[in-house]
């Protein structure tokens, strides 16, 4: 019954037990690494300051500063911060008391951030609510492109020009 069937013949035949689950899907799942995700359990205090590589997902309550290097920090509906968070790309669906700094702050439908931020791109979703204020950074690494044009009456001088737009350029230059 358990794991031999008879034959005709009478003599018991083994047939292998299958493989557990884990060691079926162990080669579909990706190895742990240092950059993985940490997260806070719902009903949970941390007080104290964070600097970790890698993405952290708060359900719980953290009193301190987040800072994450390489990833993502992410405030989930029943999370709550009371401090700094600074990272690439922070994500609120929770409730943040704070400054916030990132290239990419969005603030989702269950989102609240009251306090400060600092960001290259601000996204607020439809129920999101962001009371404090707000300052636009510049990119870092935004290139800037200097075309030289002559202008009118400088004979033959050269001066270089900022060009921010594409369009802007191509004016410039179908001009001279």
């Amino acid at each position: 019954m358990f794991g031999r069937k008879q034959t005709k013949s009478g003599s018991a035949q083994i047939v292998p037990a299958p493989e557990p689950l884990s060691a079926m899907h162990h080669e579909e799942r990706k190895p742990a690494t240092a950059t993985g995700c940490t997260v806070i359990a719902r009903n949970t205090l941390f007080t104290g300051n964070i600097d970790m590589d890698g993405d952290i997902q708060i359900h719980g309550d953290v009193r301190g500063n987040v800072h994450v290097r390489e990833g993502i920090i992410r405030v989930m509906p029943a999370g709550r911060v009371e401090g700094e968070l600074c990272a690439p790309e922070i994500i609120i669906d929770g409730t943040v008391e704070g400054t916030c700094e990132a290239k990419s702050i969005d603030i989702l439908e269950h989102g609240v951030l009251q306090g400060a931020l600092r960001s290259i791109s601000l996204s607020i979703r439809h129920g999101g609510v962001f009371i404090g204020q707000s300052e636009k950074l510049q990119q870092e690494d935004a290139p800037t492109r200097i075309v030289a044009f002559k202008s009118p009456g400088d004979n033959d001088e050269i001066r270089p020009a900022r060009m921010e737009d594409e369009t802007e350029r191509q004016c410039l230059t179908s001009a001279v």
